[in-house]
């Protein structure tokens, strides 16, 4: 049930830049899956890629003078919404219409690592608490997190949600917690579980079918297996001979119930039916840190530089460099929201404008690379709105939509639904 985020923040985020005259940190640190893009990001880039063909449609960067403008994490919500949260500011949502907003319900200077929803809930980790949201990002709630046994409290560094509602998160000083109702459990009141102060607990993977929760604490103290019946912990490391490799970054439990590891050197690990483990190795053999499942069963792994990978089942079928042919968005002004607006839906885009700004002539989409995809003569004798159902363009896919009005223009970008 993991997903994994995306954003363009108007105080953080420069539209239309590409690689900045500054070392780049091209790590992947999160991935996530919607509508036929992956959303990819590292410390801070953006990267939007074509599930089909690979392509990356547009890649956005943060300020490289903030130092507090980092990209903590990306999660695709069910309702259209995609997520982003950041590093110390906050969490922002781009909705299905392509408008951004800020969530003004989290604290603008909150570090939110880890978001996930229930179908229902926004549940978003973030300093020393757990928040839970409606899907409008209303809060609704929250719990405090932190460990019980010292006054320090930690961020909040993965979600998992069971099929019963069961919010299962980890916590830096705390280790693995749980949320049932409205209480909130910490793993810690269990004697000898390695979720416990002095590790940092990172990623967790529920696995129902095994009844259990999958985690690492640092990367070299091997994989752990928490028992949600017996409450125990089984502990796997390449020292024992129970684990083939050394260092764990990532863990996910996919639909049939496999676990799955990423790892050093290329390294994707799968678990098999009878508890052993089966090694698959990347030719570019970099080391992956991070893995994500789309709703075609497919593993996407992303490398510490800058790599995309695609898993089939059986073999790597693609390896993605995300930046040997970025694009951008350039040379378009984007209109305010007081301006013009535009959304989609049901493949019908509506439009609207300053009545002052006359009749629509014509709308022109672009591609991310700034190529014209289609042109739209309307000319309505209607003032400030126009409707139309454009053939050309793809659904889940960002455009740049250029309108043509008889006394303006204006321009924004559409994610066409």
């Amino acid at each position: 049930m993991k997903r994994i985020h995306i954003i363009i923040m108007s105080c953080l985020v420069c539209l239309g830049m590409g690689a900045q005259g500054t070392i780049r940190d091209r790590r992947v640190f999160n991935i996530d899956s919607s509508n036929g893009t992956i959303w990819v990001s590292t410390l801070r880039d953006l990267i939007a890629v074509d599930m089909q063909t690979g392509t990356s449609l547009a890649t956005y960067q943060t300020d490289a003078n903030d130092q507090d403008a980092s990209i903590g994490c990306v999660h695709c919500a069910i309702n259209g919404n995609v997520w982003v949260g950041t590093w110390g500011k906050g969490a922002y949502i781009l909705e299905p219409d392509g408008q951004w907003r800020k969530n003004v319900y989290l604290s603008a200077r909150d570090y939110v690592m880890a978001i996930e929803d229930d179908g229902e809930n926004i549940w978003c980790g973030a300093a020393a608490y757990l928040a839970r949201l409606d899907a409008n990002g209303v809060l609704t709630g929250g719990f405090q997190c932190g460990d019980k046994l010292s006054s320090s409290n930690g961020i909040v560094y993965d979600i998992d949600i069971d099929s019963q509602g069961r919010v299962w998160l980890s916590e830096e000083n705390t280790g693995l917690s749980k949320v049932e109702g409205y209480l909130m459990e910490h793993m810690e009141d269990y004697k000898n579980l390695p979720f416990r102060k002095g590790y940092l607990c990172n990623k967790i993977a529920v696995d129902e079918g095994n009844q259990c929760v999958w985690g690492i604490t640092s990367t070299r103290h091997g994989l752990h297996c928490y028992d949600m019946a017996y409450t125990t912990v089984t502990t796997y490391t390449q020292a024992e001979g129970s684990l083939p490799v050394d260092t764990v970054w990532d863990v996910l439990v996919d639909k049939d119930g496999a676990l799955w590891l990423a790892s050093a050197n290329g390294k994707l690990v799968k678990r098999q039916t009878d508890g052993t483990f089966k090694v698959f190795v990347a030719d570019n053999r970099q080391n992956i840190g991070v893995l994500h499942e789309d709703d075609e069963g497919s593993i996407w792994c992303g490398t510490e530089k800058g790599h995309l990978l695609k898993f089939d089942g059986e073999r790597f079928a693609a390896d993605i460099d995300l930046f040997a042919h970025e694009t951008a968005i350039k040379d378009i002004a984007l209109a305010s929201d007081r301006d013009f607006k535009a959304a989609s839906a049901n493949g019908q885009v509506t439009l609207q404008w300053p009545q002052s700004g006359g009749v629509l002539l014509r709308v022109d989409f672009h591609d991310a690379s700034g190529k014209l995809v289609e042109s739209v003569n309307h000319a309505t004798q209607e003032e400030g709105r126009g409707e139309f159902a454009p053939k050309a363009l793809r659904r889940g896919h960002l455009y740049l939509l250029k309108a043509y009005t008889g006394y303006g223009a204006y321009a924004t970008k559409l994610i066409y639904q």
